[in-house]
């Protein structure tokens, strides 16, 4: 008797392949919130953009008075986190496709979510002290902008040749051992996580203020983006 092919199912094929996807790609979850996040960040984007303009206002939030500081901060806080969320966690795929693969089977996703958590810990840490500096001191004349934007872009220029930088890029593909279960695998995870948010913090840091003096752009998020992968991707000589 001849067995029928799979093929002749296409639903439980496609369940299927979705299934090997996911088994082979367990890293799948954390890109697709990565994806979501940065679509939320141009969604925001735009409405404070348009928002604004109908107040006739600056995007920056220039100098706010007291009374609206801390909301004012609040949003470029999350759109801090979303922008971490959105460039940062794709970056830093490699690392959490060895946490994985360093896991146990039956919970490398919590292992995922553990190094999650500790990465995004460094990077909630500036966010917090660059939301505040980029909401209380940005200039409000146009001009002033532009040479704010100018001075971070020349910034981030020199950040990028300087051996700090390089030292902390090398050190963003570093790996440690990881406990196989209990409490010690997610203190291990988180401390894994934290290392690696810590080490692209100090690799990032530049990149990323041109992103927050710019308002979070898109554009100049993508362009900070593909710097990013460049820079990861490129053979580098000993």
């Amino acid at each position: 008797m001849n067995a029928t092919p799979i093929s002749a199912f296409p639903s439980a094929s496609w369940t299927w392949r979705g299934r090997l996807v996911a088994w082979r790609h367990p890293e799948w979850w954390s890109l697709a919130i990565a994806a979501i996040a940065g679509a939320t960040l141009v969604v925001l984007h735009s409405f404070l953009t348009e928002s604004a303009h109908a107040i006739g206002v600056s995007h920056h939030s220039p100098a706010p008075p007291p009374s609206s500081l801390f909301p004012a901060a609040t949003i470029a806080f999350s759109q801090w986190l979303l922008m971490v969320l959105a460039m940062m966690v794709p970056l830093s795929v490699g690392a959490i496709r060895t946490t994985a693969a360093r896991s146990l089977w039956r919970r490398r996703h919590r292992a995922i979510a553990a190094f999650l958590a500790g990465f995004i810990v460094p990077w909630a840490i500036a966010g917090v002290f660059v939301s505040i500096a980029v909401t209380a001191w940005m200039p409000e004349d146009a001009r002033a902008i532009t040479i704010v934007t100018v001075l971070a872009l020349a910034i981030a220029a020199l950040w990028q040749r300087s051996r700090p930088k390089q030292r902390a890029l090398r050190a963003c593909h570093g790996t440690r051992p990881l406990a196989p279960t209990g409490w010690a695998a997610c203190r291990d995870c988180i401390g894994f996580g934290a290392s690696i948010g810590g080490h692209c913090v100090i690799s990032c840091w530049a990149l990323m203020l041109v992103c927050a003096v710019s308002g979070h752009h898109p554009l100049v998020m993508l362009a900070a983006a593909a710097i990013g992968v460049a820079e990861r991707t490129t053979p580098r000589r000993r």
